[in-house]
C-alpha cells in the first residue's frame, strides 16, 4: 500500500508504513497526487505565481539499478567514444537530458529490494528534461522545466555546448510518478514500459503504402549506386547533409557491405526486383556489386571486408588542433573527423588508415547462415499470420490468434502452440568442425 504523507512542507512516499522516497516542496507551491492506475499517480504542482522554470524532485532510497531509457543503464561505463558515463560529468555537474533524447519522455527509473520508482513527463509536448543522480540521501529523480542539456550536449561522436531552452510562464506543472512494490526480481521496469505504451501510445496512419515504399526504396538504391575509377562498384553509405550545397548528397566513395551501408542487401533487392519486373539493368548492377566486393574486399583469412573506403581523407593526419571544414565534407563526415582528432591509427605501406573489420558490421558477408536465422524468420511469419488471422494489431487479439495458429511449410517445419504457449516442434541445427572452422552440416526437424 503506497501512501503520500505530509512532513512539514515536504511529502513522504511510504510503503507499508516505511518511507521509500521524499518529495521536497517548492516555495509557495502546492502538490497534489491523483491516482491513474495501480502504482501510478499524476503529480500536479501549482505555484503561487507563474514561472518559467521548475524542478520537480523525488529523492528515492538508494538503488541497486538505475535507468534513463535509451540513455543510461546502470550508469553505462564502457566504450571508447563520448557517452554519458555515471550520473554526472567530470566537473561534478549531474547530467540532464532533453525529453526527446529518452525513449520515454523525460523518464528516470530506479529500483532496490523494496521498491521500483519512476518519474516522467505527463505530456510529451511539454518542454522538459530529466536528471538522475545520487546524493547521500538517495537517488534524485528530477523533472526539469524547460528543456535543457547540461553541462554539455552529446552529439554523435563529440561533445557540444550545453543547452537551456525557454518556455512561457505557467503556474501548473505536471508529472507522472510510478511506485511499485518489489517482487524480489531484478530489472523490474516492465510495468513502466507497459504503462508508457498505454499512456503515450496513439494510432499512426501509414503515410505511404507498402507498394509505394518499395518503389521509392528501389529508386533510392539507384541514387546510392557509384563506380570508382578502378572499376569497383557498390552502393554508398547513405546520404548526408552538406552545408555547402544546402542539400543532401550521397556519401561519396565510402561503402559498407552490411550495417549502415547494406551494399549486399541492396544488391539482393535489385536481384529480387529483376525477378519481379524483368528489368535487366537491376540484375547487371546487382551482379557487378557482388563481384566487386569479392574482387576488392576478400581477405586471405577468408572473410570479406566490412567496409571499403576510396575517400582521400584516409591519407590525412588528425592532430589535436585539427578543425574539419563542415561546409566542405558533410555533416556525417564532419562528426567522424572530430572523433578522430588527436588520435593515431594503424596505416598501410602507403600511409592510408587501415579500417577495422568486425563481425557486427560484416553480417551481410557471412558465408553461412546462422542457425538462429531460420527461427527468426519463422517467428516473423508466425506473427504475420496471427495478425492476418486476428484482422487486428491489438496485442490481446494477436495473442489469442497465436493460441490456435497453425502455419505449415516454414523453414523449421510446421508450427503450432500447446496449451502453455510453447511451440510444438523440435528443430536442431547440426554444425561440425572442418579444417578449424564451424560449418553447417545438417538440420533435424522432429
Amino acid at each position: 500500500m503506497i501512501e503520500f504523507l505530509k512532513n512539514n512542507t515536504d511529502t513522504l512516499v511510504c510503503l507499508a508504513g516505511e518511507t521509500v522516497a521524499r518529495i521536497p516542496a517548492a516555495a509557495g507551491a502546492v502538490d497534489t497526487f491523483e491516482p491513474i492506475e495501480d502504482g501510478v499517480w499524476k503529480w500536479t504542482r501549482r505555484t503561487a505565481a507563474p514561472t518559467s522554470h521548475m524542478r520537480m524532485t523525488v529523492i528515492a532510497s538508494a538503488a541497486d539499478f538505475t535507468m534513463v531509457p535509451g540513455i543510461s543503464y546502470g550508469g553505462n561505463g564502457w566504450g571508447s567514444t563520448p557517452e554519458y558515463v555515471g550520473d554526472r560529468a567530470e566537473d561534478g555537474t549531474p547530467w540532464s537530458f532533453a525529453s526527446h533524447r529518452a525513449t520515454i519522455p523525460s523518464c528516470t527509473y530506479s529500483e532496490n529490494d523494496r521498491v521500483s520508482l519512476a518519474l516522467l513527463a505527463a505530456n510529451p509536448e511539454d518542454s522538459t528534461a530529466c536528471s538522475l543522480y545520487r546524493t547521500d540521501e538517495g537517488e534524485n529523480h528530477v523533472l526539469i522545466f524547460p528543456e535543457e542539456e547540461q553541462p554539455k550536449t552529446l552529439q554523435r561522436h563529440f561533445w557540444g555546448d550545453p543547452f537551456v531552452g525557454e518556455m512561457e510562464p505557467t503556474d501548473i506543472f505536471c508529472a507522472i510518478l510510478c511506485v511499485w512494490n518489489s517482487d524480489g526480481t531484478r530489472h523490474r521496469y516492465a510495468p513502466l514500459c507497459d504503462f508508457a505504451w498505454r499512456h503515450f501510445g496513439h494510432p499512426l496512419a501509414a503515410p505511404k503504402s507498402a507498394r509505394e515504399l518499395y518503389r521509392l526504396s528501389i529508386a533510392y538504391c539507384r541514387y546510392l549506386f557509384e563506380r570508382e575509377r578502378d572499376g569497383f562498384a557498390a552502393f554508398t553509405m547513405g546520404a548526408q547533409w552538406h552545408l555547402g550545397i544546402t542539400a543532401y548528397q550521397k556519401t561519396l566513395h565510402r561503402y559498407e557491405i552490411s550495417w549502415v551501408g547494406q551494399s549486399a542487401s541492396m544488391a539482393n533487392a535489385y536481384i529480387h526486383d529483376y525477378l519481379m519486373t524483368g528489368d535487366r539493368e537491376k540484375l547487371d548492377i546487382a551482379l557487378e556489386v557482388h563481384d566487386s566486393w569479392l574482387r576488392a574486399g576478400r581477405f586471405p583469412a577468408g572473410h570479406v571486408a566490412a567496409r571499403l573506403d576510396f575517400d582521400p581523407w584516409l591519407n590525412d593526419d588528425y592532430p589535436a588542433d585539427y578543425e574539419p571544414d563542415r561546409w566542405k565534407i558533410g555533416e556525417c563526415t564532419y562528426e567522424t573527423h572530430l572523433a578522430w582528432r588527436g588520435k593515431t591509427f594503424r596505416r598501410d605501406q602507403n600511409g592510408r588508415i587501415l579500417l577495422s573489420h568486425d563481425a557486427c558490421n560484416n553480417g551481410g558477408a557471412a558465408d553461412a547462415i546462422s542457425s538462429v536465422t531460420p527461427c527468426g524468420y519463422d517467428a516473423y511469419m508466425a506473427a504475420y499470420n496471427a495478425i492476418l488471422a486476428a484482422q487486428s494489431t491489438d496485442g490481446e487479439a494477436i495473442r489469442d490468434a497465436l493460441a490456435s495458429l497453425e502455419v505449415k511449410g516454414l523453414v523449421t517445419g510446421d508450427l503450432k502452440f500447446d496449451e502453455n504457449g510453447d511451440a510444438i516442434k523440435n528443430y536442431v541445427a547440426i554444425k561440425t568442425f572442418q579444417d578449424g572452422k564451424i560449418v553447417f552440416s545438417d538440420a533435424y526437424t522432429g
